[in-house]
């Protein structure tokens, strides 16, 4: 965060299924139970005008625009991606597990 971190210590009452989801998230993105509450928190009150992104509106995620499709750039096969990704995903877990 841009001015700093809090930690609040709050008593937060969910239903079993919201609970679930929250732990599923949790396991999924290898974050405790309290980093992925924070994070859903933190997801919901972000505001796109607490920020300044300058004049340039292509700074700006709502109104940036897309590059033009080149059909001469080359292709990658979806399981080749998806091997990669995996990869470079399970280095980071096991580097912030450690």
């Amino acid at each position: 965060m841009a001015d700093g971190e809090h930690t609040l210590n709050l008593k937060v009452t969910l239903s079993a299924l919201a609970l679930r989801h929250l732990k599923d998230r949790a396991e999924k993105l290898g974050m405790t139970l309290d980093a992925a509450a924070a994070d859903v928190i933190e997801q919901q009150l972000f505001d796109h005008d607490d920020y300044d992104w300058g004049d340039d509106p292509e700074n700006d995620p709502r109104t940036m625009t897309m590059a033009p499709y080149d059909p001469s750039e080359p292709t990658y096969s979806v399981e080749d991606v998806m091997a990669e990704f995996n990869a470079e995903l399970e280095k980071r877990l096991a580097e912030k597990r450690v």
